[in-house]
């Protein structure tokens, strides 16, 4: 996704900001869940993005370094995470602006495959954590932020294809077409796109509707438009 951050919510270590929050609506939404935030509580951590990968019991956890000193510094960023198993190891990346910062490697540590009906938040949280009454459902908004282009790919996306494509649109067709321009860069394994480009037709019912391009139809809906 594209992120634009002007300043932080807050300067307390605990106060996460969240980018992106998937589950699996099982129990709780601190399981099955797929996690990315930020916070500045410190000025070493205002650099970092956060990712936690939970199944069950078991959470990875990836502290990427974007090599920004701060990333409220109110200028356009991309920014690409990729989770992926590799053997009996987790392999996490973080591409910034298309190029490659952080690997982050958790070794002799997996998880299984995340099933059920996928819900899922931008801009904060889809459901309360678990475990913390004071971390409900949207909690943790991005506060002074803007974020465009955002992508969820079902398979992980490597150097070449993320360097490419960053700063390019990507076509649909999700279910069953592949891109033609480009044989490495499958259109099936996009799950999720948004543009936010519709323009604004002045109806709050039709213009807090985000259109999913990705050849699906899992249009998302502005909360408090």
């Amino acid at each position: 996704t594209w992120l634009k951050k002007e300043g932080w919510a807050s300067t307390s270590a605990t106060q996460h900001e969240y980018i992106f929050h998937s589950w699996n609506s099982g129990s709780s939404p601190s399981s099955g869940s797929l996690r990315a935030y930020v916070y500045g509580g410190t000025p070493d951590s205002q650099g970092l993005i956060h990712l936690r990968v939970v199944s069950g019991s078991t959470t990875l956890s990836f502290d990427h370094d974007t090599g920004l000193s701060t990333i409220a510094d109110s200028n356009w960023h991309h920014y690409s995470l990729t989770a992926k198993t590799s053997g009996t190891n987790t392999v996490s990346n973080l591409y910034v602006d298309g190029v490659h910062k952080s690997k982050l490697t958790l070794s002799s540590t997996t998880i299984n495959e995340v099933t059920g009906t996928m819900i899922a938040a931008i801009g904060g949280l889809v459901g309360p954590l678990s475990g913390s009454s004071g971390i409900g459902k949207g909690w943790g908004n991005i506060v002074s932020a803007s974020l465009d282009e955002f992508r969820y790919w079902k398979t992980e996306r490597d150097a070449q294809q993320i360097g490419r494509f960053y700063i390019d649109q990507v076509g649909g067709g999700t279910n069953t077409d592949d891109v033609k321009h480009d044989d490495i860069n499958k259109k099936v394994s996009l799950g999720v796109y948004y543009k936010f480009n519709e323009g604004i037709t002045g109806v709050s019912s039709t213009d807090s509707t985000i259109l999913d391009y990705s050849g699906r139809i899992t249009n998302g809906t502005f909360v408090n438009y």
